[in-house]
C-alpha cells in the first residue's frame, strides 16, 4: 500500500470480510478482527500495535483512531459497499500507477496490480 489512505481503506475492507460472507451484520460480532482489536484493545497479547498503526496513519491518539475507524466502518456499512473488491484480494500493490509499476519490478512478484 502506497499511502496511509490506502491502509485505512484496506483495514475497513478486511473488517467487513465476515459481513460480505453473510456471517453477520457488523464486524463487532467477531472477537478475532481488527475492528475488535482497535475498538477494544487487549491489555496483553495484542494483535495490533496501536502506537505503530497510529504512526502509520498519522493519528495522534487511540481515541481518534477508534473514532475514525468506527466511523469509516459505519459509513461503509451504510452505503452498502460490501461487495468483494479484487483490488484488495488479488492485487500485488495498491496505489498510483508508478507505485504499482515499481512493486511489479521487484523479484518474485506476480503479474497484476491495481491503481487509483
Amino acid at each position: 500500500m502506497e499511502t496511509n489512505q490506502h491502509l485505512i481503506q484496506c483495514l475497513v475492507y478486511m473488517d467487513l470480510n465476515m459481513v460480505r460472507a453473510g456471517a453477520g451484520s457488523h464486524p463487532h460480532e467477531w472477537d478475532a478482527t481488527g475492528y475488535k482489536e482497535i475498538q477494544q484493545p487487549r491489555l496483553r497479547y495484542a494483535l495490533i500495535d496501536d502506537r505503530c498503526l497510529m504512526d502509520l496513519l498519522g493519528i495522534a491518539s487511540l481515541d481518534l483512531l477508534q473514532r475514525s475507524h468506527r466511523n469509516r466502518v459505519e459509513e461503509s456499512l451504510r452505503v452498502e459497499r460490501n461487495s468483494r473488491d479484487s483490488k484488495w484480494s488479488e492485487s500485488i500493490a495498491v496505489g498510483s500507477k508508478g507505485f504499482v509499476a515499481m512493486v511489479k519490478k521487484q523479484p518474485g512478484q506476480r503479474d497484476g496490480g491495481w491503481t487509483f
